[in-house]
């Protein structure tokens, strides 16, 4: 596929399980739309993704999978690809992948001051189908609106966009175009339908056409104060089919599904079946319909099945039915702490036997797995046994929870553990995580967030290191138990013993500084203090956690990857006069993870530059955005620091550590000082 991909330097993972794969296509978020079977049986996954390459754009992404689950690696970059389209993704924005791969996406556009909906079609190449992008925008009919807009496929290759009428009278607006983009005439009233009059749709409308001329349209109605997901069937005159559900509704209780986004497919035999998300969005939720609106009770529990897609975060967007009657099912999962995290969720698919049970040769794998990329990645397990592979790259493990198994494979890896229960033994039960390829020559065990302070006997806070020929493992053990009967312990295949020393297992961060001239300091994969003193310096945080401290002088600060904090001690550290600017950068910013401390400088909130706020704002022709105080001190100097890139309407208060709250510094232990010169 002759597409933009950037996968020179981005992280991304997969993870599967018996029926299930989650996968990360560039690193961060990524927002399922569809789900479509091609002719040989090969799984096309589309959506957008978030790669970090900007700010607030996300990008046209496709995943295939071959039938049984598996990544179709012959198909762009490790089954991934991504078509560089940036753009923000408004409620308005749906995209669809037709049955021979092209893309088209449906956004808002205005012709002649008026709001409409504009489609895009991108060949399986990844080139601008012109021919139909020409024929789509001469056939769009005018004054159908734009917002929460949904696009479908037919079976035959046309589309389907389907929205909500209004609020005056209800209902919903369907327009038809073929295949190739012109409008589908003989569809409605000339390519357009107006049709359930009287039911008030809240927001987005998936809509489907049956055989017979019938339409099943589902999402969000009710009145202002009371409204709930269901599924209505019409007839072709628009008006509501009363032999369906309870006059022609079939509403569904918020503990079955409740997300507007969730989408609806009918199988051969005419049964209907619908995915999405309930109010507690821990599973995809299946429901399967008979033809006439009652719950299917040969499908799952009731009609209704609860499917783990290895998330805590779980909600269906799209689903379909294959040849051979099975159900796939795509969506995003975050397998984070069970809340939404933003930028942190994957595309997700599971495939169901016909009975609703989940089916378990879906993937081809027997056991939980996470694979990294060729590049240095961040993977983190769940909390169930899971063997994690880094493949190439400079990566950091991190099981989590669950007796897991670590190979770093290429790259000086870092083995991460931030919780006893990571990897423990108790008097009655062995859960400690086994590290398959440690090479002392290069890896590391991170072991800073745990409390230790270093090798020694296994007690007072130290870990114990021996070797146990019988197993041929070395274990780094403590002989004291915490309030639940566990005690830190991790296996290591082979016998390193003797290289287990505080180089190879990190107890606190290590401190880089520099010197009063221009220094350059680059952090690693685990957590660094950066501080450059003096001069203009540039700091690099790396992967991990990192605190970054230019000190005085015009300093480029780059976090890296992680969490990390720029501190700033006094108004000297970044400044400006009247005349001149002493203001460090700040070059890649990261709104959801990234704080900026300028709690010892006695800031107390954002708002105009003056009595103790900072002020935002951006500068279009540098593409710089300032966070400035307007009131310069007795020696003329103001605070001042720039962000590269439009941070204006992003930057909120959490991105700051202010007065108000515990400096971050102060939560970092400090380790032995590594100095760098110039």
């Amino acid at each position: 596929m002759n597409a933009f991909n950037p996968f020179e330097t981005a992280s991304y993972s997969t993870r599967t399980a018996p029926g299930s794969i989650v996968i990360d296509v560039a690193g961060l978020e990524d927002l399922n739309q569809s789900i479509t079977v091609q002719p040989d049986g090969k799984i096309l996954v589309g959506g957008f993704s978030f790669s970090g390459t900007n700010h607030t754009d996300y990008d046209y992404s496709v995943v295939r999978l071959n039938a049984d689950g598996s990544l179709d690696r012959d198909f762009g970059v490790d089954g991934r690809s991504i078509i560089s389209a940036q753009m923000p993704v408004y409620e308005g924005y749906s995209l669809a992948v037709q049955p021979d791969g092209a893309i088209v996406v449906q956004q808002p556009a205005t012709a002649d001051g008026s709001q409409t909906f504009s489609l895009t079609r991108l060949k399986p190449d990844g080139t601008p189908d012109t021919d139909f992008n020409a024929n789509a925008q001469a056939s769009i009919p005018e004054g159908i609106g734009y917002r929460d807009g949904h696009l479908s496929v037919n079976a035959n290759g046309s589309l389907l966009f389907s929205r909500a009428a209004g609020v005056a009278d209800g209902g919903a607006v369907l327009v038809q175009l073929n295949a190739d983009g012109t409008l589908d005439s003989a569809f409605g009233n000339g390519g357009v339908a107006r049709l359930a009059d009287g039911v008030f749709f809240t927001r987005e409308v998936h809509a489907t056409q049956l055989g017979n001329g019938q339409f099943l349209l589902a999402g969000d109605f009710g009145t202002s104060e009371d409204y709930h997901y269901g599924v209505v069937r019409v007839n072709a005159d628009g008006s509501l089919d009363p032999t369906f559900g309870e006059a022609g509704r079939v509403v569904f209780d918020d503990s079955v599904l409740s997300d507007n986004r969730c989408d609806l497919t009918v199988q051969a035999d005419g049964k209907i079946v619908l995915a999405g998300a309930n109010d507690t969005y821990k599973d995809f939720q299946v429901v399967r319909l008979n033809a006439d609106g009652s719950y299917d009770h040969g499908f799952g529990h009731a009609g209704v099945a609860s499917v783990d897609a290895q998330g805590l975060y779980d909600s269906a967007r799209s689903v379909t039915v294959a040849a051979d009657g099975k159900i796939l099912v795509a969506g995003l999962s975050d397998v984070g702490d069970g809340e939404r995290v933003e930028h942190s969720a994957d595309y997700s698919v599971v495939r169901l036997n016909p009975d609703g049970s989940l089916d378990s040769s879906f993937t081809g794998t027997r056991d939980h797995r996470v694979e990294g990329s060729s590049n240095g990645d961040l993977l983190q397990g769940a909390a169930v046994a899971e063997y994690i592979d880094g493949a190439g790259g400079d990566d950091v493990l991190q099981g989590n929870g669950g007796q897991d198994s670590l190979f770093g494979g290429q790259g000086a890896d870092v083995f991460r553990f931030v919780s006893i229960d990571d990897s423990y033994r108790s008097n009655t039960q062995r859960a400690s995580d086994t590290v398959l390829d440690f090479n002392p020559a290069q890896d590391r065990i991170d072991l800073i967030g745990l409390g230790f302070s270093g090798i020694g006997d296994g007690y007072d806070g130290t870990l114990a290191v021996r070797y146990s020929a019988a197993d041929n493992q070395t274990f780094l053990t403590s002989y004291t138990f915490d309030a639940n009967g566990h005690a830190f312990e991790l296996a290591l295949s082979g016998n390193v013993a003797a290289q287990l020393d505080d180089h190879r297992v990190l107890f606190t961060p290590a401190v880089l500084t520099g010197t009063d001239g221009k220094d350059t300091l680059d952090g690693t994969a685990v957590q660094d203090v950066l501080r450059g003193l003096g001069g203009d310096d540039r700091l690099n945080g790396g992967a991990g956690n990192d605190v970054l401290a230019g000190g005085s002088g015009r300093d480029l600060l780059t976090g890296g990857a992680g969490a990390d904090v720029f501190l700033f001690n006094a108004t000297s550290d970044s400044y400006r006069t009247a005349s001149s600017s002493f203001a460090d950068v700040i070059k890649d910013f990261e709104v959801f993870q990234d704080t900026i401390d300028v709690s010892a400088l006695g800031y107390t909130g954002l708002g105009n530059g003056t009595h103790g706020t900072l002020d935002v704002k951006w500068n279009e022709a540098l593409n710089r955005t300032y966070i400035k105080d307007l009131q310069p001190d007795q020696d003329g100097h103001r605070f001042e620091v720039s962000l590269v890139g439009n941070y204006e309407q992003e930057l909120g208060e959490s991105n700051f550590i202010f007065a108000t709250q515990p400096p971050a510094i102060e939560l970092v232990p400090l380790g032995a000082d590594h100095t760098s010169g110039a």
